[in-house]
């Protein structure tokens, strides 16, 4: 299931194809698009003739009536047909056909499944720091997870069964633009139903550059979550958030 909150050709002309040809008997690609451009939207439906896994669902983007990224997932979630799903971002490849055989296995041993996504090598110093930074904050996690108190997941390489998802409720608090990797799964979270996956290399990689969110999600600038966040659940007033960029590199599309 992926989020779109712009009209990014790149994903649907790069990256898409790679999800499609997963080695997989049975899936469906949900893509949720937030926007107003009917051309880009026919598009995905066009595309569906030729993939039939593909499928598309459009909510109408109101300046007045903010969409926040868990709003898209809600709705994603209640057009999908199975009951087993997996949750990516626009600006993440998978790096190999088993991605989602590899993730797919973790439901085997619970209904939780948490992945690692890894960052793209780009040219620069900021480059290393940012890859750094990801590479020790997700050990933190993980290493939890492998002790049997896992907290929270990655919001680019995570899934959850629909049960567990309506059993609590859905996402709370659907106009913050945060929290359906943290906030929600460390509500629904519980060392028996989850599972997580030893792999040499990262089932998927985020790509560097062009901006932070990657277009799957609205820009957030800093301070802007918290802004939605009940007062009970600040843990800070200033609200620090960074956003760091670097250069990176486009391949060929494979639709050519």
């Amino acid at each position: 299931m992926i989020p779109l909150f712009s009209e990014d050709y790149a994903f649907v002309e790069e990256i898409l194809p790679l999800i499609v040809a997963q080695e997989y008997p049975d899936f469906e690609v949900v893509i949720v698009y937030v926007g107003r451009d009917t051309d880009f939207y026919d598009d995905l439906v066009r595309i569906k003739q030729s993939f039939p896994q593909i499928t598309a669902t459009k909510i109408e983007l109101n300046p007045r009536f903010p969409i926040s990224p868990k709003m898209a997932l809600n709705v994603g979630i209640k057009s999908a047909h199975y009951e087993h799903l997996l949750f990516t971002t626009p600006d993440v490849y998978p790096t190999s056909d088993r991605w989602l055989s590899l993730m797919a296995n973790g439901f085997r041993r619970g209904e939780i499944v948490l992945g690692y996504c890894g960052m793209e090598r780009g040219k620069g110093f900021a480059s290393y720091l940012i890859r750094t930074w990801r590479m020790m904050h997700s050990v933190d996690w993980i290493s939890s997870a492998v002790c049997g108190r896992p907290y929270r997941g990655m919001r680019q390489n995570y899934g959850f069964t629909k049960r567990l998802y309506f059993g609590a409720n859905g996402f709370s608090h659907l106009n913050m633009n945060i929290g359906e990797d943290d906030l929600f799964m460390s509500r629904i979270i519980a060392p028996a139903m989850s599972a997580w996956s030893s792999l040499p290399a990262p089932p998927c990689v985020k790509r560097a550059g062009e901006g932070s969110s990657g277009g799957s999600a609205p820009s957030v600038s800093s301070g802007e979550p918290f802004l939605f966040i009940p007062c009970g659940s600040r843990t800070s007033s200033s609200g620090n958030w960074a956003a760091a960029f670097s250069s990176g590199w486009r391949r060929s599309s494979p639709w050519r």
